[in-house]
């Protein structure tokens, strides 16, 4: 699908006069390749980021292809850089010889946010939110939706990122198993193989995919929903962002700067496949038929199958 065949809706309109039933309306009639993005009118040229998804569902690509919109606009800011705490956290992770996750980890601005409380991921320091939603433009976060509405709200522009939960489980386990994130997030099995084994630690990863894309589905008319699917590989999630921020005509640069080869060159421990359908190599019969129990009708729901026969 090319980038003609997007159609992105602004909805927009004071507060209680039905927006979100029209919102609700039209996602219920819609095809699926049209977004829905509810925003104030004032809010509409500022075009502040947040990024919502689960860990390990292309989190970094849409971060790399946002954030360069935005430096190419002249609108990119980070807090962790304006603050000061990038120089901090660069100081404790190599005082403590530990390896930054990827190449702009210190400048990345990623909070854990539970109502009116923001927490930077990296270490368990409280920020202000009104600062932070001041000084960043694009703010990352793995927290729930239905944990972040308010916060959310204030967000012109909100995306949330699905991939496929069994592709999500796997690269989580192959994830958990390198040194750094060991070192960073205190997992101790250093073997994928051996993660695979325990079934009660497949089945957790798998509730906490399920869990949180069920709750995106809660939320998803102030949502722009991404597809890693279509996303990855230039798809047309990925020219739908190009035509938001109006760089369409980048398109050349944005390909040859975002190569799944430079990303893995710049960020070899952090980045492993970016495979759709890897899974396969992995799951037994028995990981299969736990996966269905808990998430195979989400699945369905979201397309990934037509039924339970995979």
């Amino acid at each position: 699908m090319g980038c003609e065949s997007i159609k992105v809706f602004f909805l927009t309109g004071l507060p209680k006069t039905g927006t979100t039933w029209c919102a609700n309306f039209l996602s219920h009639f819609l095809e699926r390749e049209v977004f829905l993005l509810m925003i104030r009118e004032e809010e509409i040229m500022s075009f502040k980021v947040l990024q919502c998804g689960y860990p390990r569902s292309g989190n970094y690509f849409l971060w790399r292809l946002i954030s360069l919109c935005q430096k190419k606009n002249g609108i990119y800011s980070s807090f962790l850089i304006k603050s000061g705490l990038s120089k901090m956290f660069e100081y404790l992770f190599d005082f403590k010889k530990i390896e930054p996750l990827f190449k702009e980890f210190f400048e990345v601005d990623e909070v854990i946010i539970e109502g009116k409380k923001s927490v930077v991921a990296k270490l368990p320091i409280e920020i202000d939110q009104e600062l932070l939603l001041h000084s960043s433009s694009l703010i990352w976060t793995h927290s729930s939706p239905r944990e972040i509405v308010d916060f959310a709200l204030r967000i012109p522009l909100r995306f949330y990122l699905i991939r496929d939960g069994r592709d999500v489980v796997n690269s989580f386990i192959h994830h958990s198993c390198r040194e750094n994130v060991r070192k960073l997030c205190g997992y101790q099995i250093k073997e994928p193989i051996q993660v695979y084994e325990r079934f009660d630690i497949f089945e957790k990863y798998v509730r906490g995919w399920a869990e949180h894309v069920k709750s995106f589905l809660e939320w998803k008319q102030i949502f722009i929903e991404i597809r890693f699917e279509k996303l990855v590989n230039f798809g047309p999630h990925f020219q739908l962002i190009l035509k938001l921020f109006s760089l369409e005509k980048e398109e050349k640069f944005f390909k040859s700067t975002l190569t799944f080869e430079k990303l893995k060159k710049e960020n070899p421990e952090h980045i492993r496949k970016g495979q759709v359908g890897n899974w396969r190599e992995f799951f037994t019969e028995r990981h299969k038929e736990i996966f269905k129990e808990i998430a195979g009708d989400l699945l369905i729901r979201l397309s990934y199958e037509k039924d339970f026969n995979w």
